[in-house]
């Protein structure tokens, strides 16, 4: 528990204990209060960005940079997928060598595919 001075020494000032849930809690609101503020500035930048794409690009632009996203994150998916496929083909291996048993075996895929439209 730290002390709180409350004024300057020249005005007579005390220190004083302040318990730690106390602290601790105004900390808390304070963070809030400022997540809050930030969260309120996000949607509204979100929004002005919003009016200003579709004021100087026409829908069919921004569907296809949409579209574009997608397919760059499906391209990223192809990789990830591509090196678990390599690690995956790699650990029957390494089990074999050093003696140990494969314990993936019977466990369900970690990969997934997802259908996306």
């Amino acid at each position: 528990m730290e002390p709180e001075v409350s004024g300057t020494p020249s005005q007579g000032g005390q220190a004083r204990s302040v318990a730690p849930e106390a602290v601790t809690s105004e900390r808390v609101r304070r963070i809030e209060e400022r997540l809050e503020q930030v969260e309120d500035w996000s949607r509204t930048a979100r929004d002005r960005s919003r009016v200003m794409v579709r004021a100087v690009m026409p829908d069919e632009t921004v569907e296809h940079l949409r579209n574009a996203g997608r397919e760059q994150l499906l391209a990223v998916r192809s990789l990830v997928d591509f090196w678990i496929g390599r690690l995956e083909a790699r650990e029957p291996a390494q089990h074999a060598s050093t003696g140990q048993a494969n314990t993936s075996k019977g466990k369900p895929s970690r990969h997934e595919n997802i259908r996306v439209e």
